[in-house]
């Protein structure tokens, strides 16, 4: 029983101070109107402009899409990324009637967007909809659909430090169309020393316990 006892408290102080060091730092990277250029395309929703025309307002034949660079953000000593999630700003998403915006990143599919917003919707002020043909509710019809990043996508992003993001408008041809006000990528870094796995520790175990036979032999 003395034996198991000192196993165990080994094991469960080498976890410990494996979880001590280990860290998670959250980068943020979002890009919106000012953004707009030849890198990240020229459609953000710009303030004081009519959501709902062109260019900003888009169909289904002017997918486009924009690039989060976050090499310049990366925590000194990271080892990898824990998680990632991806929030788009979107107006008038009308999933509710079949709208289907596709969105992916480096290649692969993350999701649609949603009317529901999953997060809250950061405030408009309201000289923004002072422009002659603002559609009547566009204060209330903001919505942001967030996406947590696969793991080949965090791979990828923990490699190159960027994001390549597409939009496929309307996949299903239904007529709609679709705004985005801004995009954030959010980023949880891992430094510092990794928590040892679970194998590790069972060989950390046998290895104290050989050590306690070789002391009692």
């Amino acid at each position: 029983m003395k034996v198991v006892r000192v196993i165990t408290l080994a094991v469960c102080l080498l976890a410990g101070a494996g979880a001590a060091n280990a860290e998670i730092v959250q980068v943020s990277d979002t890009l919106n109107y000012t953004d707009n250029g030849p890198v990240h395309g020229f459609y953000f929703w710009e303030p004081t402009t009519v959501v709902d025309h062109t260019p900003f307002h888009r169909h289904a034949w002017e997918d486009w899409g924009w690039m989060h660079d976050v090499s310049a953000l990366v925590p000194d000593g990271a080892t990898g990324i824990s998680s990632a999630t991806l929030n788009v700003l979107a107006w008038g998403v009308n999933d509710s009637v079949g709208e289907v915006d596709i969105i992916s990143a480096n290649g692969t599919q993350l999701g649609t967007l949603t009317s529901i917003s999953s997060e809250p919707v950061p405030p408009v002020p309201p000289e923004m909809y002072t422009v002659p043909g603002q559609p009547y509710g566009a204060l209330t019809d903001w919505s942001i659909t967030s996406f947590a990043l696969p793991s080949n996508v965090l791979q990828a992003l923990f490699l190159n430090g960027d994001l390549n993001v597409f939009m496929n408008i309307d996949a299903t041809l239904n007529g709609d169309r679709v705004t985005i006000r801004s995009s954030t990528l959010k980023v949880n870094y891992l430094t510092g020393t990794p928590v040892p796995e679970p194998a590790t520790l069972g060989l950390l175990g046998l290895g104290a316990l050989a050590l306690l036979k070789r002391r009692h032999a």
